[in-house]
């Protein structure tokens, strides 16, 4: 559909996605965040350092900015970007939704994995959203997530 309001938008960012996907919500009003295996920042991901004067995408120093609901996703055996970055920017969220610990998920096998409680957790989050989201039982018109 066309003529969105910034309300009906969600943004979804997964791990490097995850960078232009804070900064946008953390600029603009938007009606959810889903961040999937993000970081607290691209250096962090590589360095254990507190600060650096150059990041590309700082999530941490932008999390807290963002107002809309957040959803964060992670694997607890994640190889790539460890799960306490996403400890991390949960505990910055102005507005954090429960968010999904995925038990024994690397970072790119979630959506294979655990299919159906990965789709569970994405529905319950955009239907907690609006009411309007969640669809009747007479409605025949096909959703595509």
């Amino acid at each position: 559909e066309k003529d969105l309001l910034p309300s009906e938008v969600i943004l979804f960012g997964r791990s490097l996605g995850s960078g232009p996907t804070v900064e946008l919500a953390s600029r603009a009003q938007v009606g959810g965040v889903i961040l999937q295996s993000a970081f607290t920042s691209c250096i962090r991901v590589a360095y254990d350092v507190k600060h650096t004067a150059f990041d590309a995408f700082s999530n941490l120093s932008k999390i807290h900015k963002v107002t809309a609901p957040v959803f964060l996703i992670h694997g607890t055996d994640d190889d790539i970007v460890e799960i306490r970055h996403a400890h991390e920017l949960f505990r910055f969220c102005r507005n954090p939704h429960r968010p999904y610990w995925v038990e024994g998920a690397y970072h790119n096998n979630i959506e294979s994995g655990w299919a159906a409680e990965y789709c569970q957790k994405l529905q319950e989050f955009v239907w907690g959203l609006s009411p309007r989201w969640k669809p009747r039982i007479d409605d025949t018109r096909v959703y595509v997530m």
